[in-house]
């Protein structure tokens, strides 16, 4: 009986071990700081993303209202509200459908509507820390 429940317990355990999911985590430097993406898996679903951009070892999202972008945004938001938007919409979404200007913004309405600020190194980040989640 104990061979039994040893063959089970090992069955399990590999099941679990090829189900990939996680925590990822990318780093991407800037010239003037660097972007960190944080990703959470539970198999293949995201179940969380955080990024965040340091700029001369200041987080722009700790800045909060103090990075001041909302009066020059078209949306009236700051940066950490847009970025809290996108961090939603790729765990909803993904990023495989995003498309991109010569700027680096999302091209796609349904991201326009809530984050406008130049969104492409941080979905690279995205994508890497999601790999790194899988692997």
């Amino acid at each position: 009986m104990r061979k039994g429940s040893w063959l089970v317990a090992g069955a399990l355990l590999l099941a679990g071990c090829g189900a990939g999911g996680g925590n990822g985590e990318a780093t991407i430097a800037t010239d003037s700081g660097e972007i960190k993406a944080v990703v959470e898996m539970d198999g293949d679903q995201v179940t969380s993303v955080s990024i965040d951009e340091t700029s001369d070892g200041q987080s722009k999202k700790e800045m909060k209202e103090g990075y001041r972008l909302k009066d020059a945004s078209g949306i009236g938001k700051e940066w950490y509200e847009q970025i809290a938007f996108l961090e939603n919409y790729l765990k909803e979404n993904g990023s495989d459908a995003l498309t991109f200007d010569d700027q680096g913004r999302a091209q796609n309405a349904d991201v326009l509507s809530g984050c406008t600020i130049s969104i492409e190194q941080y979905v690279e980040a995205y994508d890497q820390a999601q790999a790194d989640a899988k692997a």
